[in-house]
């Protein structure tokens, strides 16, 4: 698949203070086309940009089915950001943001890669 938008995404930060944030998108609320084509092709970017954010999907309910795709996001205070969700095959996907484990405790999500833990 080229490089396609399929839906946009909107992250808005009301607080005075920059936020670091990982966001989780249910399989669910993804347009059909990218439910059918996600594990391959789904790529997140900033919106006007070309690089791709780190991504992780994460299998929420333990069912063995990945049904949330998790992304960071850094956005400043009182700041409104938009994402492009994009089905591209040409490129290979950026860094998955998990390279040990992703944890789900009372409600927080929260990742470790080889460096720190993020939550």
């Amino acid at each position: 698949l080229q490089a396609q938008v399929f839906q946009k995404l909107t992250v808005t930060n009301d607080l005075n203070i920059d936020r670091s944030e990982v966001i989780a998108i249910q399989r669910s609320l993804l347009h059909s086309t990218v439910k059918k084509h996600a594990k391959k092709a789904l790529r997140i970017k900033r919106e006007g940009t070309d690089s791709y954010l780190p991504t992780q999907w994460y299998d929420s309910d333990f069912d063995g089915v990945e049904d949330q795709v998790l992304m960071h996001v850094s956005i400043p205070a009182g700041s409104i950001l938009s994402y492009d969700i994009v089905l591209d095959s040409t490129r290979g996907p950026s860094n998955s943001m998990v390279k040990t484990a992703v944890f789900k405790h009372k409600g927080y999500i929260y990742w470790e890669n080889e460096t720190v833990v993020f939550r």
